[in-house]
């Protein structure tokens, strides 16, 4: 079954392969062929100025600014024509449809849009795209460990105000994973507060079996073996 993760990729890669040949021209610029997206590609008008090939960028992304310029170097084409202009059996037209970023803003790609604009990196406040929350891997690592925890009550938000922990990670800009870890440790540290407490009062016994839950050894990873 396919993660949100996968999902989130594969819709990623269908959206820029759009935005690309939409700033192109969105067709063959030799046949006019528009029927399939996956059937266009991008060829270098003139190779030795090629930095990286667009295929590329699917498992490892550039940034916008690095793709436009590479695109300013390129003619759409079909499939079949691109191969024909390799062997020398067509040739690239004299006018076609160059980069242009403003065919962008048709309302049917608007949406697009999106992952172009240009924000700020909370971490080292450098230019990156809207549609990432940092710069590089490198800073989300770092933003991370930034939280502090102590102004975050969580228990309030989750128990009582019934927050997802998706959602609150997504207001302090953290993983999900994160919160709960930190939820699980102040829920562990207020349940043996609560047995301390009923300790401390004179003629009160905590219940057994809240001391057994709270006091038990967690269960051993390697079964013991017993003999015959």
């Amino acid at each position: 079954m396919p993660t949100n993760l996968s999902k989130a990729v594969k819709e990623w890669r269908k959206n820029t392969k759009l935005k690309l040949i939409t700033c192109m021209g969105s067709r063959c610029q030799l046949c006019g062929y528009d029927k399939c997206n996956d059937a266009l590609e991008f060829h270098h008008i003139e190779p030795t100025e090629k930095d990286f090939s667009f295929g590329s960028i699917r498992a490892n992304p550039k940034n916008w600014d690095s793709i436009k310029r590479e695109l300013e170097k390129c003619i759409l084409l079909c499939s079949n024509c691109h191969r024909e202009i390799h062997k020398h059996v067509s040739f690239l037209p004299t006018a076609y449809q160059k980069f242009d970023e403003k065919l962008l803003e048709q309302e049917q790609y608007k949406h697009l849009l999106k992952q172009t604009e240009k924000t700020y990196c909370p971490v080292c406040n450098k230019v990156k795209n809207n549609a990432n929350k940092y710069c590089s891997l490198s800073c989300a690592s770092t933003f991370k460990f930034k939280v502090d925890w102590t102004t975050v009550n969580l228990i309030d938000l989750i128990d009582k105000q019934k927050l997802s922990k998706t959602a609150i990670a997504e207001l302090l800009g953290c993983s999900d994973a994160a919160v709960g870890k930190q939820y699980r440790k102040l829920k562990c540290s207020t349940n043996c507060a609560t047995v301390e407490y009923l300790v401390d009062v004179d003629g009160l016994e905590p219940p057994t079996f809240l001391m057994s839950w709270i006091y038990s050894p967690l269960p051993s990873t390697h079964s013991a073996h017993t003999s015959n």
